[in-house]
């Protein structure tokens, strides 16, 4: 008996197929596990380029304004090369394999001015020589845009440590030795839509049609009831009525010139009408600051102030007819150059060109930076300093 199995074990016939099999599972075993490795390791590279392009792009939107912008500050365009330059300086930043990146070429950056609400470059505008960049303001006014910075990080050729290395790739018959790996981003600053608490916007809203139709005029905003109003006095929050708001919110001495109305996202409390009231607390508050001269227009004297300096303050804007409604669509600034009161024997009938109990306004039809962090809206000459995603 022991003979006959000591006789089974030292046959040799019939191991090869099993020993084959054997080796054949686990090749294909070892073979699946290098392909796992190599297709996460491309998904990881993907993963971390595509991280790449979103911070060298959302930094590259960013710095088409100041990093420190002072307050209610006109006339900032944005400036295409310092978007550019600092785009391509934050490749650095990030990492492949372990290892930095180090480059992301001019010539894989653009900027241009992209389309809110199309989700593509406005009217194809997109450079890839920010020399060509241009930024016309006034023929912006109204559309939902802004500045946008595009790129593409690579791993492709001699960028980035060259393409992704193969593990079963290289076996025949695929022998891949390697594979180029890419990303794609584009990030830009949107309109202002809406405004932050503390930032400082006089508390009066305009209409749109008022607004694109007086670019850089001298203009009286009347607050009368009539069927194309100019603007109207904003609350605090949509809710709410305006009420007797303005008079006290203006009257309040201890506050800060012109207090802050905490406008959150997109909507605001608005009332229509004039309000000698909350006319007269402005320029009764702010005394000091305004020059004062009587005015004898018809047998009526009409009280005027106006700005020892040219005061700045962002205005809501909204697009409706009436000031009924509460969307806001974006901000304009605007110049306060007088402040047109009235006196208890005056008859507001009397002045029609120049209306008691208003204001006068410059809208400036200008890019500026002096714009809260809430986008999207239209642009009326305030952007956000918050860059988005949009791709």
């Amino acid at each position: 008996m022991k003979a006959k199995v000591k006789q089974f074990w030292q046959q040799q016939e019939g191991v090869v197929a099993p020993l084959f099999a054997i080796l054949l599972v686990f090749g294909i075993i070892v073979g699946i596990l290098a392909l796992v490795l190599d297709l996460g390791h491309m998904h990881n590279v993907r993963s971390e380029l595509q991280k790449a392009a979103d911070a060298c792009a959302l930094r590259g939107a960013r710095a088409f304004l100041p990093d420190q912008i002072p307050f209610h500050s006109a006339e900032i365009p944005p400036d295409p090369f310092r978007a550019e330059a600092q785009a391509i300086d934050t490749i650095t930043r990030n990492i492949s394999s372990f290892q930095q990146l180090t480059d992301l070429p001019g010539n894989d950056v653009l900027v241009g001015i992209w389309d809110f609400s199309t989700s593509t470059w406005y009217q194809g505008q997109v450079w890839d020589d920010p020399r060509n960049f241009v930024w016309n303001a006034e023929d912006l006014f109204g559309k939902d845009v802004g500045p946008g910075v595009g790129l593409i990080t690579r791993r492709e050729g001699n960028l980035n440590q060259g393409p992704v290395p193969m593990t079963v790739g290289k076996i025949p018959p695929v022998s891949i030795n390697s594979m180029p790996a890419n990303a794609l981003a584009i990030a830009a600053l949107s309109p202002v839509g809406g405004f932050p608490e503390g930032y400082g916007e006089f508390p009066m809203a305009l209409r749109e049609k008022f607004v694109l139709d007086n670019l850089n005029k001298p203009v009286y905003v009347d607050l009368n009831v009539d069927p194309e109003d100019k603007g109207g006095w904003t609350n605090l929050k949509p809710d709410k009525n305006v009420g007797d708001w303005p008079r006290k919110y203006l009257g309040d001495k201890n506050s800060r010139p012109v207090k802050t109305p905490e406008v959150r996202g997109t909507e605001i409390g608005l009332k229509n009408g004039t309000d000698c009231a909350a006319i007269k607390a402005l320029y009764e508050q702010y005394g000091k600051e305004w020059d004062r001269f009587g005015l004898v227009e018809t047998g009526k004297k009409t009280d005027v102030y106006r700005p020892v300096t040219i005061k700045q303050y962002l205005f809501p804007v909204v697009p409706t007819d009436k000031l009924n409604q509460t969307s806001v669509w974006g901000a304009v600034l605007a110049e306060l150059l007088e402040v047109r009161g009235e006196s208890a024997e005056d008859d507001p009938s009397t002045i029609e060109e120049e209306p008691k109990c208003a204001i006068k306004i410059r809208i400036v039809g200008t890019p500026s930076a002096a714009g809260g962090t809430y986008g999207g809206g239209r642009y009326y000459g305030v952007l956000s300093t918050e860059p988005k995603l949009v791709q």
